[in-house]
């Protein structure tokens, strides 16, 4: 039988209010809150027992979802041998080590950090081999050392754990075309090791957490060296985060070598300052310039700008987004103090999700590129901010809608969080289910469920059954809406085709049960997720 969450014992019994988590739809006092706790649910909190932690009523309806969605994957794809094969050797191997290793005590499993470094490894699985098979072509090509990538997880010496690596994805793969590369597939093994020990030397291991830092080692991978692809808009994001690193890896010797012992120096502000403003545009200027296709060729600035201005539904659609944030920007800045950190947080959701898919319907391509030059931005904030190059302003307007999660660590990852979130399934196939699930379903339910939420789910974040039912009546209804809205309201098809508004309604469904019941943030677990289920459901 289900327990209640640790988390909330354990305030209970000692007499401590929870933290209260600004994306939950709770709208009581913490005090109250730890009232929820059922006076049966008396757990040890001194002794780490596996079977009570994952038997918490939360944890176990995130496992049933999860083993739900291998149950459709399974008989999708139970006549692809080869496919089966590679999913299931890639968890055995990875059991088995990690099994190993628990047993000879080198993993500190306990109370603390067993949801977010362990139990969390359910998402380590599912989202990039679940993103790899249905979204990668060909999606075999890439499973197989996608597959190995996921090992970097466990807990071996590097210098067995990389050859390790490296033999699993040459038994794993059996396309003709891997090995006929095999030599690129296999530089992309040390190449996220170095990923994954740059973010969790960034991070902490507190903004980020092991697993999370691998899931963004896998997809910068990816995205850096393994996936290549024509579109304007992947080129543009590509070559924006190698200009990025490079900038952050020249900057970082520079402060080693000349400004270590004067970290707030003028000096530094300035020459730091001055490389990376002037040196991303020049980079980017470089790289893009010598990629040529069908559709982008010669100098990248002046092809941007004759792509933009040769075309009036561009020109419009440019205006519009600058207008918005010339005026939203700075109202929601001076209206700040009179609304409360959720919503001014939750604003931007909605912006987002207006700025987006309207245009969406019109110029597709546009929306796309300038999704992918925006993500890069964003980092490059970060970066700015996280350096200090640019005094404390940014960093006080950042830091004014960061909630606690931004303040366990040095980054603040809620905005980054968010624009990925959204960006990812667009870039990736032109879907705008992060648009949907972030900008409308995950705001609406944390308004809804801070103001009438009375029904709490089991889990630290408080989240109330009241914000589900808002996050899955909210989602469904946007996602019919935006259908029709695409397809010049022609909505009759949609609405009398019974299989299709079953499915989606049960993705949003499902995915609002997995919104209120993890604790993996939701901008990145969601869309993923969504578009992964949306698939498995066509069987």
């Amino acid at each position: 039988m289900a327990v209640k969450n640790r988390n909330n014992s354990k305030s209970k019994k000692s007499g401590n209010a929870i933290v209260p988590n600004s994306n939950s739809h709770s709208n009581k006092e913490t005090t109250d809150q730890t009232d929820a706790v059922s006076e049966d649910a008396t757990i040890d909190d001194d002794k780490f027992d596996f079977l009570t932690e994952v038997l918490c009523t939360n944890r176990i309806t995130q496992v049933m979802i999860f083993l739900a969605t291998c149950h459709l994957f399974y008989f999708q794809n139970e006549n692809n041998s080869q496919l089966l094969s590679k999913v299931f050797n890639t968890l055995i191997s990875f059991v088995i080590v990690f099994f190993v290793y628990y047993r000879r005590g080198a993993l500190d499993i306990n109370i603390d950090n067993f949801e977010k470094n362990y139990f969390h490894l359910i998402y380590l699985f599912l989202l990039p081999i679940g993103i790899t098979i249905y979204y990668a072509h060909p999606r075999m090509q890439y499973l197989g050392v996608n597959c190995a990538l996921v090992l970097n997880y466990l807990p071996v010496p590097l210098h067995l754990k990389l050859p390790l690596q490296g033999i699993f994805a040459l038994i794993n793969s059996e396309d003709a075309y891997f090995y006929d590369y095999k030599f690129h597939y296999l530089v992309a093994i040390p190449l996220n090791y170095c990923i994954y020990f740059v973010l969790t030397k960034i991070s902490q291991l507190k903004s980020l957490s092991v697993v999370e830092c691998n899931v963004f080692a896998i997809l910068a991978t990816n995205l850096l060296y393994l996936y290549q692809s024509e579109s304007v808009e992947f080129q543009i994001l590509q070559k924006s985060l190698w200009s990025l690193i490079l900038i952050a890896t020249v900057n970082w010797l520079l402060d080693l070598s000349l400004f270590h012992k004067s970290a707030n120096s003028a000096s530094r502000k300035i020459v730091l300052g001055g490389i990376t403003l002037l040196g991303f545009p020049f980079l980017l200027q470089t790289f893009l310039s010598r990629f040529q296709s069908a559709t982008f060729s010669g100098n990248a600035v002046q092809w941007l700008y004759q792509y933009i201005v040769e075309d009036p539904l561009k020109l419009k659609i440019m205006g519009i987004w600058l207008a918005s944030l010339l005026i939203l920007i700075p109202n929601i800045l001076v209206m700040k103090s009179k609304l409360s950190l959720n919503t001014s947080r939750k604003l931007w959701h909605f912006i987002i999700c207006l700025l987006i898919t309207i245009p969406f319907k019109y110029d597709p391509e546009f929306v796309k590129i300038g999704i992918s030059g925006v993500v890069p931005l964003f980092l490059l904030v970060e970066y700015l901010r996280y350096t200090n190059l640019c005094g404390n302003y940014v960093n006080d307007s950042l830091k004014s809608f960061s909630d606690y999660r931004d303040s366990a660590g040095p980054v603040v990852i809620s905005y980054l969080y968010l624009i990925i979130g959204v960006s990812f399934p667009l870039i990736i196939n032109n879907d705008i289910c992060g648009c949907i699930v972030l900008g409308v379903g995950d705001s609406i339910a944390s308004i809804i469920g801070k103001k009438f939420g009375k029904k709490y789910w089991d889990g630290p974040d408080n989240k109330t059954m009241e914000g589900t039912a808002a996050f899955v009546i909210s989602t469904f209804a946007l996602s019919l809406i935006l259908k029709a809205f695409y397809n010049d309201w022609d909505y009759l098809p949609i609405l009398s085709n019974k299989d299709q508004l079953f499915e989606i309604f049960t993705n949003c469904f499902v995915a609002g049960i997995l919104e209120g019941n993890a604790t993996f943030n939701d901008n990145i677990l969601l869309p993923p997720f969504m578009m992964i289920f949306s698939k498995v459901m066509k069987w």
